[in-house]
């Protein structure tokens, strides 16, 4: 079965994220919260406990941004997620379609340069442990434009919960060119 994927904007910091889905949710900027509710009606109460609040907080400015994002991302909703390798902290490789086996799959796309990023490990962690429960939902972290040294030193040393994979250059490359919105800025959710 094709993963489907769409972004939505996170309020707090304005950053992309990426929410996998097993089937399509048809998305656009003219209707945004009807398909948000409808999104939200399939999620479990936890997830959609958090996409209610973080929605509540959108006003003025942060609407906007939204808006802007979801134009700019609206011809990606519906197409599959790039079948790239990935490898995890055994050394053992799979491909993206092999690890995203539940309906939701929350994708973090980070580095070990990046402070942003590691300043959100915390509470990555803590958004985990509230949704330790729900077999629906899944963590992805993907560790991309870093050593594998770093990257693992990193999962350890702040304890990253979730599916923990490494990327490498080439690969993230090719996963970038095979979508249409550019991946730029980290972290990447």
């Amino acid at each position: 079965m094709n993963r489907l994927y769409f972004y939505v904007l996170l309020p707090n910091n304005f950053v992309t994220s990426i929410f996998i889905l097993q089937k399509e949710i048809p998305f656009s900027t003219d209707n945004y919260l009807q398909r948000i509710k409808k999104l939200l009606f399939k999620l479990s109460i936890m997830i959609r406990l958090i996409l209610v609040l973080s929605a509540l907080s959108l006003v003025s400015c942060k609407a906007t941004m939204m808006n802007m994002a979801l134009k700019t991302f609206k011809k990606d909703a519906g197409k599959t997620f790039p079948e790239v390798w990935l490898e995890d902290a055994a050394g053992n490789r799979a491909l993206t379609d092999s690890i995203f086996t539940t309906e939701v799959a929350f994708l973090n796309i980070w580095g070990t340069w990046c402070s942003p990023c590691l300043n959100e490990i915390d509470d990555l962690n803590v958004l985990m442990d509230r949704m330790v429960h729900n077999q629906n939902v899944s963590f992805i972290n993907i560790c991309a434009k870093s050593t594998r040294e770093d990257w693992l030193r990193v999962v350890s040393e702040k304890k990253l919960q979730g599916k923990n994979y490494f990327i490498s250059d080439t690969e993230f490359e090719r996963m970038s060119q095979q979508i249409d919105s550019p991946l730029e800025g980290f972290p990447m959710h």
